[in-house]
């Protein structure tokens, strides 16, 4: 089950990064790739709690993180090359890197060490305390990109609309009274 998350990520991250050259929504992508987690992690919390009574519930959970671990980065990286100035882009990647990669390591020595409190002193599963972890940090993901989409709506929709050679593409899509209702509130603006 647990090969599952990056088989899924696998699979779909050349679908997800041609949806967001089709579409753009870059923030609201992963605004939705992060709200998607916490269900999926809820359901994992569940099969710990209740493991007789679910029996798909961690494969479609896995799918899921999947889904959301390979539609992040497909809309976020992107996305620098709209706000970064061109010749400092190479730079905010190697930054962003860094912070992704020091962050990941506070994490895991954050996991490593609730672990390790949990099964010294509780007869509850250290699995629990992890799950809520992880639902405390997709929160936080959450809100970050709310304000990010917030943020981008004020600037004129950088982020989230398409560049103007993607407009000349796909001028239609399914997305187009959406990014025509953004587009009129940049001219009025």
């Amino acid at each position: 089950v647990v090969s599952l998350l990056p088989l899924s990520s696998l699979i779909l991250s050349p679908f997800f990064g041609w949806f967001v050259d089709r579409y753009a929504m870059r923030a609201l992508i992963v605004f939705f790739s992060f709200v998607i987690m916490i269900p999926a992690f809820l359901s994992l919390m569940m099969v710990h709690l209740a493991p007789s009574t679910m029996v798909v519930q961690p494969v479609l959970a896995m799918v899921v993180l999947g889904v959301s671990f390979s539609s992040i980065p497909a809309a976020l990286w992107p996305a620098f090359t709209l706000l970064v100035p061109e010749k400092y882009v190479s730079t905010s990647f190697g930054l962003v890197s860094g912070l992704i990669n020091g962050v990941m390591a506070v994490v895991y020595w954050g996991q490593g060490l609730l672990v390790s409190r949990a099964s010294s002193s509780s007869s509850s599963s250290p699995l629990l305390y992890l799950m809520c972890m992880y639902i405390g940090l997709v929160l936080v993901g959450v809100l970050f990109t709310l304000l990010w989409n917030v943020e981008d709506w004020r600037q004129g929709n950088k982020v989230n609309s398409m560049t103007p050679l993607l407009e000349l593409k796909y001028p239609r899509s399914i997305f187009s009274p959406l990014r025509n209702c953004w587009h009129r509130r940049k001219e009025k603006g």
